[in-house]
C-alpha cells in the first residue's frame, strides 16, 4: 500500500457495508446473513493512517453506526503483530471476532463453524467496498493473537478470527 492516508468517509463506507439495515424488526436485518440471526461476529478498526482519525483501536458499533474508541495510540510498533508481518502498510485494518456464546445457545459446537461463514460474508461486503471506492484490500489470518487479544481487551468468550487490511493501492513505476 501507498503512504497516503484514507479518509474518514472511505471507513464509513467500509465498516456501513456491514450495517443494520432494519431495526424495526426482531431480530433486525443486517447487509449479511447470520445463523439464527445471531450476530456473533463483532468488528474492530486499527487505525495506522486514516485522516481526521487517530492512531489506534476502535469498536464499531452496529446499532449506532458509530466507532468507539477503545485505545488511542501510535501503533506502529506492533503493526506487523496486528495485521501481519507479510502486509506493508495498510492505512488501517478490519479485525472480525466472534462471541460464541451468541450462537452456541441455539447451535452449540457448530456456533464456531457458523461464525466463519458469516465472518467471510462480511469480509466480502468490505472487500467489494473497497474496491468500489478504488482502495486495495487484503485478507489476513496470520495475526499475533495474544496482541489482538490484549489490544482489543478481548474476554475468553471473543476469539479473533481474520482481519482485512486495505489503503491506497501503491502506484507501479
Amino acid at each position: 500500500f501507498s503512504d497516503s492516508p484514507v479518509k474518514l468517509e472511505e471507513i464509513s463506507k467500509i465498516l456501513g457495508s456491514c450495517k443494520i439495515i432494519d431495526n424495526s424488526r426482531e431480530p433486525e436485518r443486517r447487509t449479511y446473513p447470520s445463523g439464527g440471526a445471531r450476530f456473533p461476529v463483532e468488528l474492530y478498526l486499527a487505525s495506522f493512517n486514516v485522516e481526521n482519525l487517530k492512531q489506534g483501536i476502535y469498536h464499531y458499533n452496529f446499532g449506532k453506526n458509530a466507532l468507539e474508541v477503545l485505545l488511542e495510540q501510535d501503533l506502529t510498533p506492533k503493526k506487523r503483530n496486528i495485521i501481519s508481518p507479510y502486509l506493508d502498510n495498510p492505512a488501517a485494518s478490519v479485525i472480525f471476532t466472534s462471541v460464541l456464546a451468541r450462537s452456541e445457545v441455539k447451535y452449540g459446537p457448530r456456533a464456531y463453524p457458523y461464525s466463519l461463514i458469516e465472518s467471510g460474508h462480511m469480509g466480502q461486503n468490505i472487500h467489494l467496498a473497497c474496491a468500489e471506492i478504488g482502495l486495495g484490500s487484503c485478507s489476513v489470518s496470520g495475526f499475533a493473537d495474544e496482541t489482538i487479544r490484549e489490544l482489543l481487551d478481548l474476554t475468553e468468550s471473543e476469539i479473533p478470527i481474520y482481519s482485512i487490511g486495505f489503503g491506497r493501492k501503491k502506484t507501479q513505476l
